[in-house]
């Protein structure tokens, strides 16, 4: 099965908050398309990311190294990357990995915007929007 039909990843804005929805399977072949996605992003773009991965159906060593990866970007921009909606083996795995010392975890999307609304990032870590328009490809109003 080739990579493209393995991975989706819809993106979107809401409350100021970035939200990609990864769908299918996060594994070897597809992490390439995550961290690609996330390869490009700067502090133009939303620094507070919600992976929401309700219709994500597997991940695999190198998927959960790939959304790291991503989790280790958005520390480095001054923002953060939290994962929402965990179906019941996806939160099996992400507990016996101990993946919870990176990711707040959140059972609910509405949750994780909540955080956000109630840890806000500092003025100087916001993105800066008026300098660079935010791409309809990365995340979409």
């Amino acid at each position: 099965m080739p990579a493209e039909d393995l991975l989706s990843i819809q993106s979107y804005m809401r409350d100021e908050i970035a939200h990609l929805e990864l769908g299918g399977r996060l594994v070897a072949e597809s992490r390439f398309d995550f961290k690609i996605y996330m390869r490009d992003w700067d502090t133009t773009y939303p620094l507070q990311v919600v992976v929401v991965l309700r219709s994500l159906d597997y991940i695999d060593s190198a998927g959960l190294a790939s959304l790291i990866g991503g989790w280790k970007k958005m520390k480095e921009l001054g923002g953060e990357l939290v994962v929402a909606h965990l179906n019941p083996s996806l939160q099996s795995i992400f507990e016996v990995s101990s993946l919870g010392k990176f990711f707040k975890i959140f059972q609910r999307t509405e949750d994780a915007i909540q955080y956000f609304k109630e840890n806000p990032l500092r003025d100087d870590k916001k993105s800066k929007p008026a300098e660079k328009a935010i791409s309809e490809e990365k995340v979409k109003k």
